[in-house]
């Protein structure tokens, strides 16, 4: 089992998923909890690897070439994190000791946006400045930037850049998923109340850079959503939980311009949660722990992805890792 929580940095790789840092209603979390995905698409025992240096709540965690990237996110104090740390990934799911980058991010971020493509670390969005624990209390900074770094053949990180182009409307807990060659951002808030429902899309070049960003004229329904779970897969976009909408899960077709559909309703979770984890992996979709408003989640539900993009009913698998925590990066 692994410690209920939310918060924390959920990301899937060679048949193994992972559950990174987060936070509880005790404080930060260092714990990284992995399981395997078993070819039915269940989710098998939960157990714990190498630990983080320190507790951090909202970091990214990216794998990528046979590495766990974590980055971002908050400890304690006043001030997000601008640290990287990466680790190797074994063959058995467990990850090796975390080194840390010889490079930091431009800036230090809480709840943004995270992916990996194509040799490159990206960030974007996120609040900056002066935070608190909840990484977005009102003399936070939201931001609209996209930082990238060059991933080195050693495993390193090289020096990060913020791309020129920002997007409309500083936000935090904003859903980045980088596919066919474009960057995707949908959702997100400034204030907890001040919500969003664009998908914006740029290209993005050899280099790592971004073209300008535009927006689709397809919105999310009804309300923004923040503190949700964002993949891509098969070209679909998938939006699962998050705040307003708790249970829902959303996708969005991508077309061959690199423009979206409509955003249509699938299935919905039992219990609707926030801060939760949320993977895809070969045909399946995955929730990971979270807060349902009262309490912090240790569960793991999963689905079948259908054709066309629709999400089948959710399962709860029987097994549940140590720890409670909500809140999450996903990847």
């Amino acid at each position: 089992s692994w410690t209920a929580r939310a918060m924390g940095g959920s990301a899937v790789y060679n048949g193994y998923v992972y559950w990174i840092g987060g936070q509880d209603a005790i404080g930060r979390i260092s714990e990284v909890s992995y399981a395997p995905i078993n070819g039915n698409g269940t989710v098998g025992a939960w157990d714990v690897t190498t630990s983080l240096p320190a507790g951090r709540s909202y970091p990214a965690a990216v794998p990528y070439n046979g590495k766990m990237y974590v980055y971002g996110g908050y400890t304690s104090g006043t001030t997000a994190l601008d640290t990287v740390l990466y680790a190797n990934i074994n063959s058995d799911g467990t990850l090796g000791s975390w080194q840390t980058a010889s490079t930091t991010m431009a800036s230090a971020v809480c709840r943004f946006g995270a992916a990996a493509y194509n040799g490159y670390l990206y960030a974007v969005g996120g609040a900056a400045g002066t935070v608190a624990s909840s990484c977005g209390n009102s003399s936070a900074t939201m931001t609209n930037t996209l930082q990238y770094a060059p991933i080195l053949a050693n495993g390193d990180v090289g020096a990060w850049t913020t791309s020129a182009n920002t997007y409309t409307n500083a936000r935090k807990d904003v859903g980045l998923a980088v596919y066919n060659g474009y960057a995707y951002i949908s959702s997100g808030t400034t204030d907890g109340i001040t919500t969003y429902r664009d998908t914006q899309i740029a290209k993005i070049g050899d280099n790592g850079d971004i073209s300008a960003w535009r927006t689709s004229s397809e919105q999310i329904p009804t309300n923004g959503k923040y503190r949700f779970g964002y993949r891509v897969s098969s070209g679909y976009l998938y939006l699962s939980g998050g705040t307003n909408n708790m249970t829902g899960t959303l996708y969005a077709p991508i077309y061959a311009n690199g423009d979206i559909g409509p955003w249509q309703s699938s299935s919905t979770m039992a219990t609707g949660r926030y801060g939760q984890g949320f993977v895809v992996y070969r045909g399946y979709a995955y929730y990971i722990g979270g807060n349902d408003s009262t309490n912090y989640r240790n569960d793991t539900g999963y689905a079948k992805l259908d054709d066309p993009g629709t999400v089948g009913a959710f399962a709860t698998s029987g097994n549940t890792y140590s720890t409670t925590r909500r809140g999450s990066q996903t990847v």
